[in-house]
């Protein structure tokens, strides 16, 4: 067995220098009131040291520099071992002294992983030479698979915890970069109760003019002076729809405080059984998109009455021509120089117009542009 592997396995329970925790305290006691002695250890063996997670009767917490016994353990294949006289055994030569005690006696059953890997050692030991029957020697055989078992579910429910805790770190890395903001709060319709559970850093991005955030935060109430006075009733009233319908509600409304600036809200409720309602919605700038819509206004204003008046004209030409039955050179000349002026009219309107939306477009790119680096 490599101790490498072993080490890391242990590593893996996150067990080592760690307060104590009452199921192995426990254990620990069952194992000393079972086999009648006065102290008991629950142990880990480190890369150059024993650690004591759960002790009786014992006030030290590791022994350094570990015993050679500890190697014997490693290396040998044991589920139980029992040394009824250290001064007796190879191993110690004398008694092995653990604090202000002198231990004479040592009984222990290996806690081996999944994998069988030795991470540590359920023992009791005596300050006297001393033998277990075979009923506690059962004993603490069983009461060390239940430690066993109670660190492979440790481990399962600090793997759990932990991958929870990384999958919830790469979410809140996702919605803090998205440049919306994202939100969940809860509201308890019977006290008008409002609690904000959840807000990404898109909050400093939306709204600026909030120096602290967590102020906020803690009292929601202050987002509806965000609103310009104008479209606050209106807002409320979208709001109470919201509660009395429970169904997903869009608003848009204007930014108090900057001008011109427009967001839009999206909420999803969702009702619990205690009668409470979760939001969970988004607010994004839509300032750029009504521009552009504005713009997009102005080209079909343009197109349909700026440019009326050649295409106007080209159409009486056509119809003149169509009514006309005789016509000669000189008539031909004098028709072409109307049609002539009309496209050349119709052309510098074109080319007139072009450079205006080129110009809008450049504009509403900039604004988009500062936008993003002022974030």
């Amino acid at each position: 067995m490599k101790q490498s592997n072993r080490l890391k396995e242990l590593y893996t329970y996150q067990i080592l220098d760690t307060p104590q925790e009452k199921e192995l305290d426990d254990f620990a006691e069952l194992a000393a009131l079972s086999c009648n002695t006065p102290f008991a250890l629950i142990s880990f063996i480190d890369r150059d040291r024993n650690w004591y997670k759960a002790k009786v009767g014992l006030e030290i917490n590791q022994y350094k520099n570990r015993h050679p016994f500890v190697e014997h353990i490693l290396k040998g294949n044991y589920h139980f071992i029992e040394v009824k006289n250290l001064a007796e055994d190879e191993h110690f030569s004398e008694p092995l002294a653990l604090g202000t005690q002198t231990i004479n006696y040592y009984a222990g059953v290996t806690l081996k992983s999944p994998n069988g890997h030795v991470l540590g050692t359920l023992s009791v030991l005596h300050e006297q030479p001393y033998c277990l029957n075979e009923d506690q020697k059962k004993s603490l055989k069983i009461i060390g698979d239940k430690v066993m078992k109670f660190l492979n579910d440790r481990r399962a429910l600090l793997d759990q915890q932990n991958t929870i805790a990384k999958n919830a770190q790469k979410l809140k890395n996702l919605t803090d970069h998205v440049p919306h903001l994202i939100f969940q709060l809860k509201f308890y319709p019977s006290s008008d109760k409002v609690k904000i559970e959840f807000v990404s850093r898109g909050i400093k991005k939306l709204f600026p003019m909030i120096k602290d955030p967590q102020k906020f935060i803690e009292r929601p109430e202050w987002f509806i002076k965000l609103i310009h006075p104008e479209h606050r009733e209106k807002f409320k009233v979208h709001l109470q729809e919201l509660l009395n319908s429970k169904k997903r509600q869009v608003i848009e409304y204007k930014l108090n405080h900057c001008e011109n600036k427009w967001h839009l809200l999206k909420v999803n409720p969702e009702l619990h059984q205690d009668g409470s309602v979760t939001w969970y919605g988004n607010i994004e700038d839509i300032t750029s998109h009504l521009e552009y819509e504005k713009a997009m206004e102005n080209i079909v204003y343009d197109l349909s009455h700026v440019l009326r008046r050649p295409v106007a004209n080209l159409l009486g030409i056509n119809n003149l021509l169509q009514e006309e039955k005789n016509l000669n050179e000189k008539d031909l000349r004098k028709y072409s120089k109307f049609i002539q002026k009309a496209s050349q009219e119709l052309d510098d309107y074109s080319r007139e117009l072009n450079e205006i939306y080129q110009k809008k477009r450049e504009e509403v790119m900039m604004t988009k542009l500062n936008k993003k680096l002022l974030q």
